[in-house]
């Protein structure tokens, strides 16, 4: 009775969580791209997509009954489709969209990170670059040298579905199936926010899919204890830098593996964040002139209202107090959406208050992609354990 009573309370975690993280930014991408009737084609897109998750969350078991859809949930054939197809966007629509930067159009995500990493690898400051917009850049120094082997190559837009496929992979080992792997590119693709921003060449899929596998390696013991933390951290310290309000990351991490045994958790914690600081400061010392990362937290800062800035406060402490009391119990993946997932939350809809809910501006939508990957992956694995693949086979 108490593991069905969790189980259903996880089903209704993941639930809302898919609803808020591909539902609700998505709306941007209908109102931006759809002229005709965008309210319409949100009510219907939600309507549709909620039915779907519902079904997926709680309804799963009506469906181990049909023929098709066991040979289809066990098979890798979904997870090859769906990245094809990430690679197809990838391949023929990023050009278009990174060609509209000739007309001082479309998103300057991708050239932040590019021109950063070009510097860098030219012994040049990153941070005195600007995009084609004027922009100064948000990636911080472990995301520039986790992209260095892309940018270097010229094949930056190659970064995310290679992390996206090397995730699949590393799902279907720590589940010994491929139900994680389909589950995760299934509500991954569900929202119409995903495609949006991978056509764009956005770095934020590639954030969250580095953190996802850092969990995955540390949780899962696919290398060894040892080796595990090592890679994991390194990982860990490296991605927590790429935006400045992904510092805390791997006091997360620490939280999690303070469990069993507790040294453990303490050791990767400090070892972790101490990296990531020396890396944000080994930045900021070197290369002279300004250090743009931190003006994300000034950015966050200016939009934000006062009622804003309480409510986002009472929030943090309801979610800190449902943490503090399951703290024992929580997987590390509803910690980092928790953790992660709220104040982003709350700073996308700052933004969308500032362009006083107009949609189609909505800047603010691509905040909480880094975790719908992970929410996408961590559905992945929690359905994966309710199915038993001997039964199904």
């Amino acid at each position: 009775m108490q593991e069905n009573a969790s189980t259903y309370r996880y089903s209704i975690f993941y639930f809302v969580s898919s609803i808020i993280l591909f539902v609700f930014p998505s709306f941007r991408t209908i109102f931006k791209y759809i002229r005709f009737a965008p309210c319409i084609s949100m009510i219907i897109y939600s309507f549709i997509t909620i039915g779907i998750y519902f079904s997926i969350f709680f309804l799963l078991s009506y469906f181990k009954s049909f023929k098709l859809f066991k040979i289809a949930i066990i098979s890798p054939f979904p997870t090859i489709a769906l990245l094809l197809a990430i690679a197809l966007v990838i391949i023929f629509i990023y050009p278009i969209a990174d060609a509209l930067k000739y007309q001082r159009r479309g998103s300057d995500q991708d050239d932040a990170v590019i021109i950063t990493t070009q510097a860098l690898l030219r012994g040049e400051a990153p941070y005195s670059m600007r995009t084609y917009f004027g922009n100064r850049p948000s990636p911080g120094p472990g995301e520039l040298i986790l992209y260095v082997p892309f940018v270097a190559t010229g094949t930056y837009q190659a970064g995310t579905l290679v992390v996206l496929i090397i995730l699949a992979l590393v799902l279907r080992a720590a589940c010994s199936n491929w139900i994680a792997s389909n589950i995760f590119l299934a509500l991954l693709s569900s929202s119409l926010s995903f495609w949006e921003l991978i056509a764009a060449g956005s770095d934020l899929y590639f954030i969250g899919s580095i953190i996802m596998l850092a969990g995955l390696i540390v949780c899962h013991d696919l290398l060894g204890r040892l080796s595990g933390d090592i890679l994991s951290g390194i990982l860990c310290a490296l991605i927590s830098t790429s935006r400045v309000v992904f510092i805390f990351i791997p006091l997360v991490f620490g939280f999690e593996l303070w469990k069993d045994p507790k040294y453990r958790g303490l050791i990767f914690a400090s070892a972790t964040l101490l990296l990531g600081i020396a890396l944000h400061i080994i930045f900021y010392t070197v290369f002279p002139g300004e250090y743009t990362p931190l003006h994300i937290v000034r950015k966050a800062m200016r939009f934000s209202s006062y009622g804003m800035v309480v409510a986002s406060l009472i929030l943090l402490a309801f979610v800190g107090i449902v943490l503090y009391r399951y703290a024992q119990t929580l997987e590390l993946n509803v910690l980092l959406i928790a953790t992660l997932g709220t104040p982003l939350l709350c700073t996308s809809i700052a933004q969308l208050s500032t362009r006083h809910f107009n949609f189609a501006n909505w800047e603010g939508a691509s905040y909480l992609a880094p975790v719908a990957l992970i929410c996408a992956s961590a559905s992945g694995i929690f359905l994966s354990g309710r199915f038993n693949v001997k039964e199904i086979k």
